[in-house]
């Protein structure tokens, strides 16, 4: 798994002889993008070297120096002042703001619980009425944020970072967190807080995480960009860059 650093990553350069440079951010969610020692490093930085082997023309390029809370990120592609995103659920919100191409991997949200708690549950529904008015932490913006929302649920969103959440769990601000659960495993695992924490099944079923287009991209890197993942998908080079974040 290779890394990029912030330095190499902050440069634009524009159109030119030497290829497109495609503009992005990353935000505060590992395994797919974290930022650790100036350097990002994660499952969209491992799919977007991957399309640069593909396409050597493009050339990804991310336009801040830390991480990005998701809502800025959402705005940003909305706006086109980034071209790309690697990883967004679908929503009806998003869907009307920027271009969904392909579905890379499965994901879920799944509850999570301080280790000593002993609610069960199997539906949302169920969720719900144990749950009654509580506030339930979740990423500001974040789809599962949203999911809450329209389920009537009561959510406590003012962490825009993965970690500053999960803090907050811990803390007993609240009983349960509503996370990615790719991201909350990983975190999980590198924070070595498997003692301290309890993992639910999905109870709200399975979605696809999406690369995303911003509608005001270029046609050129949207044609570039659409071929070279086309490319990767027929080859199984883009399977071959995702299944060991999946096991």
């Amino acid at each position: 798994m290779k890394k990029l650093t912030v330095a190499l990553l902050c440069v634009f350069v524009g159109v030119g002889v030497y290829g497109v440079d495609v503009k992005t951010l990353f935000i505060d969610q590992p395994p797919k993008s974290e930022l650790k020692g100036g350097v990002f490093s994660g499952l969209a930085i491992d799919i977007l070297q991957g399309i640069e082997k593909v396409d050597p023309q493009l050339h990804f390029v991310n336009i801040s120096k830390t991480v990005t809370p998701i809502a800025r990120v959402e705005k940003a592609l909305e706006d086109g002042d980034i071209d790309i995103y690697v990883g967004f659920a679908k929503n009806a919100a998003r869907e009307k703001a920027f271009n969904f191409v392909l579905p890379l991997f499965p994901s879920s949200n799944i509850f999570v619980a301080a280790a000593g708690e002993t609610a069960t549950f199997k539906t949302i529904d169920e969720f719900k009425a144990l749950n009654k008015d509580a506030a339930v932490l979740a990423v500001s913006n974040s789809a599962a944020a949203q999911y809450l929302k329209k389920q009537g649920i009561k959510v406590d969103d003012g962490s825009a970072s993965f970690s500053g959440t999960f803090d907050k769990l811990l803390a007993g601000r609240a009983k349960f967190l509503y996370v990615l659960n790719l991201a909350a495993i990983d975190y999980i695992r590198t924070a070595k807080l498997q003692d301290k924490v309890k993992l639910y099944p999905t109870v709200t079923g399975v979605d696809d995480q999406y690369f995303c287009i911003s509608k005001k991209a270029s046609p050129a890197v949207v044609d570039a960009v659409t071929a070279a993942l086309t490319k990767m998908k027929t080859s199984g080079a883009l399977a071959a860059i995702i299944a060991p974040y999946l096991n």
